[in-house]
């Protein structure tokens, strides 16, 4: 049914799901992780006083007929989504995009995509609470016709485990109390 090789704009399912079954979906997997992602962030904001989420995901090449962009408009290594700032501290935001810039990719801040539910959600910066979504261009790390990993995914996985080691200092210096025992 699912083909994760299907061309970019073309049908994903044999055939067209019934609202019954798309309420199904939404009802088994959708609301289940936004809860339980939600309860993982609220246990961690009242644990250490503040809580930064990073949300990726991954985006075409180029756009497709899909996007907001002309179809072909070839897209950056990385966007980084912060809802123009309402969705986390802006020092996060800037962390990130001078880390990746430093390693000689491209990164677009909030164009084309300033970050979904999962951001708005969860990104309440006066509140502590920072969410931001990191959108990887496809090319760094896979054949998208035929979604095989390509020689840039060993350097990409590399890239997003100093991120995180980076991240991690960032957010050891904003922590203002001491965990939970």
């Amino acid at each position: 049914m699912l083909d994760p090789r299907a061309p970019a704009g073309g049908p994903m399912y044999d055939r067209r799901l019934t609202a019954d079954e798309v309420a199904a979906r939404v009802a088994r997997y959708h609301r289940p992780y936004q809860a339980r992602l939600r309860a993982m962030l609220d246990d961690a904001h009242g644990r250490w006083g503040a809580v930064w989420h990073v949300n990726c995901h991954s985006m075409q090449e180029v756009a497709s007929a899909m996007s907001t962009q002309d179809r072909g408009t070839p897209r950056p290594d990385f966007v980084l989504g912060d809802l123009d700032g309402a969705a986390c501290e802006p020092g996060l935001t800037e962390t990130v995009r001078a880390f990746l810039v430093a390693r000689g990719h491209s990164v677009a801040v909030n164009d084309p995509y300033k970050g979904m539910e999962l951001i708005r959600a969860n990104g309440d910066p006066a509140h502590r609470r920072h969410s931001m979504q990191i959108e990887v261009n496809r090319k760094l790390y896979m054949t998208e016709d035929t979604r095989e990993p390509n020689p840039g995914y060993a350097p990409l996985k590399a890239c997003f485990s100093d991120l995180a080691r980076h991240l991690a200092a960032y957010v050891a210096t904003r922590i203002e109390r001491t965990p939970a025992q």
